[in-house]
């Protein structure tokens, strides 16, 4: 699945943007086009991130892992279960955020709620994500692609003064640990 280009459709009215991702035809699903949109009537106040329901052909959402599990059950003995998971991904980018309703604020937690992030930080880094695919990556798209901009790497140890001089004690490279994985 390649992507072919990225694109971004200011609205006309309020502050918000749409992005484009245009994608050749692929084995993984059936949209041409994704579409991520950042609706906003106050600048930088996002009020919804909307994303386009990819349609996954059978088997190919890279989204979603199956895990198998073991089961101790005294009565019915040891049995493997197969349960679908969330997984990281770049498509993940594509599912619509919304702020829930005051009533659904009001609603005490359970204890075994799995949500890690609340839904305003969610949507704070969907947003930030697509400021720097509107701001950044389309706009400079040429000089990333011809290697004229260079990627910065960032480490936590390492930290410059304002004449770019190095003061930390880090060795300026980022994670390596990921270069023989496949893209998800």
């Amino acid at each position: 699945m390649h992507l072919i280009d990225v694109s971004c459709v200011l609205h006309e009215a309020g502050f918000g943007f749409d992005l484009l991702f245009t994608f050749e035809k692929n084995d993984y699903f059936g949209n041409e086009v994704l579409k991520k949109t950042f609706v906003m009537t106050k600048q930088n106040v996002i009020e919804k991130c909307e994303g386009t329901e990819i349609s996954w052909k059978d088997g190919k959402d890279v989204t979603k892992k199956k895990i198998k599990k073991k089961s101790k059950n005294k009565k019915t003995g040891n049995k493997t279960v197969t349960k679908t998971v969330e997984q990281e991904s770049f498509f993940n980018f594509f599912k619509t955020i919304e702020m829930p309703d005051e009533k659904a604020l009001e609603k005490p937690k359970d204890e075994g709620d799995e949500e890690e992030k609340d839904v305003g930080e969610l949507m704070d880094i969907d947003f930030d994500l697509g400021n720097e695919f509107k701001d950044q990556l389309i706009p400079l798209a040429l000089e990333y692609y011809m290697e004229v901009i260079e990627e910065e790497v960032e480490s936590d140890d390492d930290c410059c003064d304002d004449d770019g001089h190095h003061h930390g004690h880090g060795h300026g490279h980022g994670d390596d640990d990921d270069e023989d994985e496949p893209p998800q």
